[in-house]
């Protein structure tokens, strides 16, 4: 769990000003009059041009915890799973228990993301906001919206991270299989 939770925080601390430029060009309108980038590196320059170098990392904090809980969910659940259903004769070792061991990681894995990714898309949004304070956004956020409101979107998280975890563990028992080493 530390490990993949690290392994996370190390990708998502180094990738977050990429992140926050996909969400403000994502947040655009429409029209070619409401768009106010045209590239990325159009978008990147805006920011640092008008928040300076920091902007780039505004939501990075609420970016590296969801990273983090995301694949420290992720792995161990996927494993937890496997065991259970071996361990209780429900399946036998193969595709059908990874597929579905899988299934279930990024379920979970959708579960305990979506309110950091919440909290990471507002902050990467509308920081100034919240004055750049990803516990603000949150209070804020729950107490004018609900709790549910840390779930929007968690079906569409659900529909992008399925299928990623599913691929991504039946390419890792493949992998696994194919370099001889016997499943935990």
């Amino acid at each position: 769990v530390v490990a993949a939770g690290t392994a996370g925080a190390i990708g998502s601390a180094i990738g977050s000003p990429t992140e926050l430029v996909k969400v403000k060009m994502q947040a655009t309108g429409w029209a070619e009059s409401e768009k106010p980038f045209t590239t990325t590196l159009c978008c990147w320059k805006r920011v640092v041009r008008t928040e300076g170098i920091s902007g780039l990392f505004c939501g990075a904090k609420a970016f590296v915890v969801r990273s983090s809980v995301l694949t420290g969910t992720q792995i161990p659940s996927y494993e937890v799973s496997k065991h259970y259903l071996k361990e209780h004769g429900i399946m036998e070792e193969g595709t059908t228990l990874h597929l579905t061991a899988s299934m279930a990681a990024g379920l979970a894995a959708t579960a305990t993301c979506s309110p950091f990714d919440f909290i990471k898309t507002r902050m990467m949004n509308e920081g100034a906001r919240y004055d750049y304070n990803s516990w603000k956004c949150f209070t804020q956020s729950v107490a004018k919206e609900g709790p549910l409101s840390l779930y929007k979107g968690a079906f569409a998280n659900w529909l992008r991270l399925g299928p990623h975890t599913i691929v991504t563990f039946l390419v890792y028992e493949r992998a696994r299989d194919w370099f001889g080493v016997k499943p935990v």
